[in-house]
């Protein structure tokens, strides 16, 4: 999936419906297709140097994440997960039956079958790596330190 950037005025020109992810302040533009949608849906941030995340692994859905804004697409373009981050995210990754939504401050865990949220975890340090260990997910943190998530 390409996110193409665009101005603020074809933004602002495009369906409020089809803005999967705004903000008051954006400085930022971009549409995109999600899945093998014909209509563009758009995105806004404001952070210049960040990008958008974006998780497409699965024929099925698409994760899209920027600042503090995740959104889950399925087919047709429709939102079934859309959630405010409590800090910026970094990354998305899927497991079985979970996909973890990770941020500098917290991990969000969330169901792959009804898009509930599974938990949200803290966690003391930016977390560098995540994986799946006996069942468990193990997050590495930039300090060294280690934190199981059920």
């Amino acid at each position: 999936m390409l996110l193409d950037n665009i101005s603020q005025q074809q933004f602002e020109g495009s369906r409020p419906i089809s803005r999967v992810i705004t903000h008051g302040h954006a400085r930022r533009f971009a549409s995109f297709k999600a899945l093998d949608d014909a209509e563009s849906l758009f995105l806004s941030w404001c952070s210049d140097s960040i990008e958008p995340v974006v998780l497409s692994d699965v024929a099925s859905e698409v994760w899209i994440g920027v600042d503090q804004r995740i959104a889950c697409l399925a087919g047709g373009g429709s939102v079934v997960f859309s959630m405010a981050l409590p800090s910026s995210l970094l990354w998305i990754a899927r497991f079985p039956h979970v996909v973890a939504v990770v941020c500098d401050t917290q991990i969000i865990l969330v169901n792959e079958a009804d898009y509930s949220v599974r938990s949200i975890s803290g966690v003391s340090d930016i977390p560098e790596v995540i994986e799946q260990i006996g069942g468990r997910l193990v997050v590495t943190l930039l300090d060294g330190g280690r934190v199981t998530i059920d």
